[in-house]
C-alpha cells in the first residue's frame, strides 16, 4: 500500500488529538521530542506503525509543514526556548 503525504499529515494530527486528550497537556509549551515520546505512547503503545513519524526531527518537520492546519485546528502557537522550537495548543 503506498501511503501519500498526507496520510502521514493526518497520522501526526490524530496523535495531537489524542495527545490534548490527557490531563495537562492543553496549554502546555513541549518540545517535538516531548511531543513524539508522549503521543507514541498514547497512539501506538509498543507497536510499530509505517506512518509514524520515524524521528523528532522527522515529527518536528511535519509539524512544520501543516503549522497552518495545526493553528486551526488546535491553536498552535510556537516560541524559541533554550534553544529549541516548543509548541502549545490551546484548544481541543
Amino acid at each position: 500500500m503506498f501511503l501519500s503525504k498526507r496520510d502521514f499529515e493526518i497520522t501526526v494530527i490524530e496523535a495531537i488529538d489524542t495527545w490534548l486528550k490527557e490531563p495537562g497537556n492543553l496549554n502546555r509549551w513541549v518540545t517535538a521530542k516531548t511531543l513524539h515520546d508522549e503521543s507514541k505512547l498514547l497512539v501506538l503503545g509498543n507497536k510499530f506503525s509505517p506512518r509514524w513519524p520515524d524521528s523528532v526531527k522527522t515529527m518536528g518537520r511535519r509539524m512544520m509543514y501543516i503549522a497552518d492546519e495545526l493553528a486551526d485546528c488546535f491553536g498552535m502557537t510556537k516560541r524559541i526556548s533554550r534553544g529549541y522550537t516548543e509548541y502549545r495548543f490551546s484548544r481541543q
